[in-house]
């Protein structure tokens, strides 16, 4: 996704890519998910009795 960083519009793109525009918003969505890691649980820890 280097054509985006340099400041053309999603639909460009993608077009140069050969990516339909979903899949580039779907890639671009995990990129900024991996830049940011959660510090918080998304469930119980089924362990915490136990400790």
């Amino acid at each position: 996704m280097t054509s985006r960083k340099e400041g053309k519009t999603q639909k460009v793109a993608t077009a140069q890519t050969g990516f339909s525009e979903r899949s580039s918003y779907n890639i671009e969505k995990q990129q900024l998910e991996e830049a940011m890691p959660r510090n918080w649980r998304t469930r119980k820890d089924p362990f915490a009795s136990i400790h």
